[in-house]
């Protein structure tokens, strides 16, 4: 019977990098005894959350956060979760772990990677000897970054794409000698050293570069090859190009609202525009990256984004949008709806320097709300009225107004043939006026004395007649 750990005499804790047929890397942890010399000794025992406090002595609140996140991807506890019998670990490998089961336990193992690689820069971690002995080769985790570098050179005939990598600002081999610990960010342990990159690089962008010098894309599938792939690659890393022009794009934001129409309702797409590129507001990255062919010449804009200003502008629309709550806050609003949103919120919208936009094939809105002046003069047995609606740069005298009220008709053609929306409110507060009153001179209005109650009604804003 192979000994354990005695925790009355020193012993260390350590990590063990090792490979697993079906689950690919893992790590594990264990204490090993030290002799008397504090080197290690071949007595070794795993620390699970059961045994974990009989080592309490050499093991931080690092150290137990590891201990317990380890032991989540254990062998016997991966079997255990996804379905299988823990004491029976290769029934569960030859008769569950096919399609959808290997991704779930693959984005299982990877997320906790994720969490422990990082916390292993000051521990000491090893590989894994054949024989299960933990301490067998030192790795060193480092704390500093690599580089990467994407490369895409166009020939006569093909596309070579290919990656270069940078550590301590120099140039490294790693085709062929490296193997990829994790894919979500990148990990890589190369002559006994691990690390990861500045950008959060995803390993599956390297994996096929461990075992080949380079991917080619021949020329009839280059155009589709370049609109979906490599505007992603420049949209995430940094990119050398031969064969194609890379422009960089750095331009304040303009953000605007698209008013789409149809029979009866509207959606309203946020988008923002550097310079003469546009695309939905919503999109997450700090660089966006757009495509143009011309002839048989590609050209890319890389677009820096000033996500932060983007992301400012996104929250304050969300707070006002119109079906706020809803699952299509900005999509299906029924007509009158968005058209009073536009409206109301047309002055806090320029000050977002949000800009509204109406396709030009569709009938074309007026959305400023209009300011109405009423002025009265007492003449007699007469009130004359004298009120005019101002909207954009036409001054129209209210009474034109009065047949769409009274229809209840909220669009109005203007001289420009461009509509206005007149405000619901005043199809309340002005009903009873334009009921009474009779034409004056010059396009004004009269109403008798005795029903002088209704023009207080409606310059005071209020439907209810008085009693």
């Amino acid at each position: 019977m192979r000994r354990l750990v005695d925790s009355t005499i020193p012993f260390t804790v350590v990590y063990a990098l090792y490979h697993h047929e079906y689950l690919g890397y893992l790590i594990s942890s264990h204490v090993v005894q030290l002799l008397p010399d504090k080197q290690l000794s071949l007595v070794h025992q795993g620390i699970k959350t059961s045994n974990m406090n009989q080592f309490m002595e050499e093991l931080d609140e690092k150290d137990q956060e590891l201990v317990k996140l380890m032991e989540e991807i254990s062998l016997k506890v991966v079997v255990k979760q996804f379905g299988g019998d823990q004491r029976k670990p290769n029934e569960f490998f030859f008769t569950k772990f096919k399609g959808e089961v290997v991704s779930l336990v693959e984005l299982y193992i990877q997320r906790r990677l994720s969490k422990i690689l990082p916390q292993l820069i000051d521990r000491q971690v090893f590989e894994m000897g054949k024989d299960g002995y933990p301490a067998h080769t030192p790795v060193k985790v480092l704390d500093e970054k690599a580089t990467v570098l994407f490369h895409f050179r166009r020939n006569e005939d093909s596309t070579h794409y290919f990656p270069t990598i940078k550590l301590r600002g120099e140039k490294i081999e790693f085709q062929r000698k490296s193997v990829l610990i994790c894919k979500e960010p990148a990990w890589l342990l190369l002559n006994h050293e691990l690390f990861t990159f500045e950008q959060k690089v995803e390993g599956k962008k390297l994996l096929p570069f461990l075992r080949k010098k380079f991917i080619a894309i021949p020329t009839d599938k280059e155009e589709e090859y370049y609109r979906k792939f490599v505007t992603q690659i420049i949209e995430r890393y940094h990119v050398y190009a031969k064969g194609f022009r890379i422009n960089t794009i750095r331009a304040l934001p303009r953000f605007s609202i698209i008013l789409k129409q149809h029979n009866d309702s509207f959606d309203l797409i946020r988008e923002v525009a550097y310079e003469r590129f546009s695309f939905p507001l919503y999109q997450n990255g700090f660089v966006k990256a757009i495509m143009e062919k011309e002839e048989s010449a590609y050209t890319f804009f890389r677009i820096e984004r000033k996500s932060e200003l983007e992301k400012e502008v996104e929250r304050a629309l969300d707070d006002i949008a119109p079906q706020k709550g809803t699952l299509s806050p900005w999509s299906a609003i029924p007509k009158n709806d968005g058209l009073d949103w536009l409206s109301e919120h047309a002055e806090h919208l320029k000050e977002l320097g949000v800009e509204i936009t109406q396709q030009e094939s569709s009938t074309q809105y007026h959305l400023v709300k209009p300011e109405l002046e009423i002025i009265t003069e007492d003449d007699g047995d007469w009130f004359d009225i004298q009120a005019k609606v101002r909207i954009g740069g036409f001054e129209i005298p209210f009474i034109k107004f009065r047949t769409h009220i009274l229809r209840n008709k909220r669009e109005y053609i203007l001289p420009d043939k461009s509509v206005a929306i007149l405000p619901e409110s005043w199809f309340s507060d002005y009903r009873h006026l334009l009921e009474v009153i009779e034409s004056g001179k010059d396009e004004t209005m009269r109403i008798p004395r005795y029903q002088a109650p209704i023009l207080h009604m409606a310059q005071n804003g209020s439907s209810k007649l008085p009693i």
